[in-house]
């Protein structure tokens, strides 16, 4: 697991925790994004097709900021909730067209993970599921590092600001898996206190439901199984039966 490693030696937990991201945070740290150090010169910015960020003078703001110390940038404006690989390799092919050399992931878990799926195919050949580890993936290796990525997410609960994954489906396949490693780990997350925040209660649970998966991979021994149904709005958090409605 890139980013942890925990054992259990004579009952005693050991464990290591690596996040190399540098994490800016406050509110109006979007209007100092020219006094800190962008990983490249011209950005392709990913966002959502809601465009919220755009609708909400956010994307205007950073555009502004990016142009104001001469940081050229292009908007990819795609991507779709769930993002899949038409959307990765639309992103690659849009990204190297236009001569971008880093990666905005602005929005939410998904433009997010987009960005990261992005970064690896704007420098490497082939198609994104030949590189994914499990399922019906080639376990593929790059040849390229990835172009660098920042983060700016717009709502809470992902963690995909600082972690190295990108949870990517394939539509013919009718699969969705995770894809990362060391070298996907976003360099910047800069994160907006105005633009960041639990927008109502189902934020609250999505925020507490990460957290249990993430204790699920440190705790083997008490790995709980959980079942998501977004239709049903129940929630179940499995051998405790616990359940929440929303």
């Amino acid at each position: 697991m890139v980013g942890r490693s925990v054992n259990m030696e004579k009952g005693n937990l050991l464990g290591n925790h690596y996040i190399p991201t540098r994490i800016v945070f406050g509110t109006g740290k979007i209007k100092e994004l020219s006094i800190l150090r962008m990983p490249g010169k011209k950005a392709l910015i990913v966002i959502s097709k809601g465009k919220s960020v755009e609708r909400n003078g956010y994307l205007k703001i950073l555009t502004e900021q990016l142009s104001s110390v001469g940081i050229g940038w292009e908007v990819f404006a795609e991507i779709r909730e769930n993002p899949n690989t038409c959307n990765v390799m639309d992103g690659a092919k849009a990204a190297k067209e236009s001569g971008c050399d880093f990666i905005i992931g602005f929005g939410g878990g998904s433009c997010m993970d987009a960005a990261k799926a992005i970064a690896v195919m704007s420098v490497n050949k082939g198609d994104i599921w030949e590189y994914m580890t499990s399922g019906t993936g080639k376990s593929r290796r790059t040849t390229t590092k990835p172009l660098p990525v920042v983060t700016i997410p717009t709502n809470a609960g992902s963690g995909s600001s600082v972690d190295p994954w990108a949870t990517i489906t394939n539509d013919v396949t009718q699969e969705k898996l995770g894809y990362g490693y060391g070298e996907t780990f976003p360099v910047l997350a800069l994160i907006l206190k105005s633009c960041v925040q639990f927008q109502n209660h189902i934020q609250y649970i999505r925020a507490l439901i990460f957290s249990f998966m993430q204790w699920s991979v440190i705790f083997p021994d008490l790995r709980m199984h959980l079942v998501i149904c977004m239709q049903g709005k129940l929630c179940t958090i499995g051998r405790w039966g616990f359940a929440v409605l929303y």
